[in-house]
């Protein structure tokens, strides 16, 4: 495993341009008062925080899950295949015995994905590897790529999501998509780091880039770890301590972002 540590410098974010991504978890004010700590913290270290829009935002989502939806069947086929002493060895036959045993395998909810999953083909299929290409497309070179070129940033950053919900059995989950998604979509580093609370619950800040031929490149571990690691600037789950060392000028949300 790669000790990313060995690259970590003191004042390495001084005069760093780093993006935030908005419209990434939506405008829960809980969250956006744990942003604003953050971009505090990484501004009391040199660097330059500007908001700024990712192209393509939410167009790679239905190819997104389209792929989901193929590499689920794939994936979950191969680990049953290999797992001795289950009685299932494929998504149909698990979806048969949820079926057989609904009272106590789904007592409140369907199995709906894997209804749509197991209609899937293989990876081969032509669908499949449109999907991807258009997912990968839209959320590397013609988005985080394109952003990071066309304001000269080292690095962007988001909430990691919305703050964690109540279960709720009538009407579903209430989660939301989160800072995380742009890169894992399209393979890129990303590194996301605990920056605050709601309620005892906790809320990560995720920064990423685009691809890196090494290590060193991976300005996302660098970045994220100034925040994290300084005693005076640490983006930590008591967030008295920013109110202490780094109270906001202004609100982050009301700066506008860059087109």
């Amino acid at each position: 495993m790669t000790d990313y540590t060995r690259y970590l410098k003191p004042g390495q974010l001084k005069g760093r341009r780093i993006g935030v991504v908005c419209g990434l978890v939506g405008a829960d004010p809980q969250v956006r008062r744990i942003l604003d700590y953050s971009v505090a913290a990484l501004r009391s270290h040199g660097a330059q925080v500007i908001a700024v829009r990712l192209p393509h935002l939410h167009d790679y989502e239905k190819a997104e899950f389209t792929t989901l939806l193929y590499e689920f069947k794939n994936d979950l086929n191969a680990y049953l295949s290999h797992r001795h002493g289950l009685k299932v060895k494929t998504l149909s036959q698990l979806i048969t015995f949820d079926e057989r045993h609904a009272r106590e395998e789904m007592p409140w909810f369907g199995q709906d994905i894997f209804l749509m999953a197991d209609r899937m083909g293989p990876l081969t299929t032509p669908a499949y590897q449109k999907a991807l290409a258009r997912a990968k497309r839209l959320t590397g070179p013609q988005g985080i790529d394109a952003a990071l070129k066309a304001h000269h940033l080292v690095a962007l950053m988001a909430p990691a999501s919305c703050p964690a919900w109540s279960i709720d059995l009538v009407d579903g989950d209430h989660g939301c998509a989160g800072g995380d998604s742009p890169a894992a979509v399209a393979g890129y580093p990303s590194i996301t780091v605990p920056a605050g609370n709601v309620h005892g619950l906790p809320v990560g800040m995720t920064f990423f880039q685009a691809n890196g031929p090494s290590p060193r490149s991976s300005r996302s571990v660098t970045i994220s770890s100034r925040p994290q690691n300084s005693a005076s600037a640490r983006i930590s789950f008591q967030r008295h301590l920013f109110r202490k060392r780094f109270r906001p000028r202004r609100s982050w949300n009301g700066m506008r972002p860059r087109p």
